[in-house]
């Protein structure tokens, strides 16, 4: 997203993830993360694994100041996605130096594995 100056809105819309992807997104745009001691961590997140550890610093905070997130979540309604994607069609942000973004597969997750577990049965506790 950061490295095309033409994506300056991300619409999150349609039905909730049971993974919190959409609810993870909204929290970071609103709250950033934390830095504190640890891992990077999205505030608010209900995500399982909401660490953004392989993201530069610096991408983060040019994502929360130059990319407008639109809440939509829960909608499947074409016409109100369609006006979400015409209100951003206009904006254009400067062109970007390109950062340097870490390789993200299927395996990347299994370093979270213990703090995905302790929220895992925070979680079941709470419940």
């Amino acid at each position: 997203m950061l490295s095309n100056p033409h994506i300056s809105c991300l619409i999150v819309c349609g039905k909730e993830s049971e993974h919190f992807a959409g609810q993870s997104l909204l929290s970071l745009a609103e709250n950033g993360v934390s830095t504190f001691g640890g891992p990077k961590k999205i505030v608010g997140s209900e995500g399982v694994i909401p660490y953004l550890n392989e993201i530069p610093a610096t991408a983060i905070s040019r994502f929360l100041r130059e990319i407008e997130v639109i809440d939509l979540v829960g909608i499947t309604d074409p016409s109100v996605i369609q006006q979400a994607i015409d209100s951003c069609s206009r904006k254009e942000r400067n062109e970007a130096p390109e950062l340097f973004m870490p390789e993200i597969d299927e395996n990347s997750w299994k370093k979270y594995e213990s703090q995905v577990k302790q929220n895992v049965m925070s979680k079941i506790k709470r419940e």
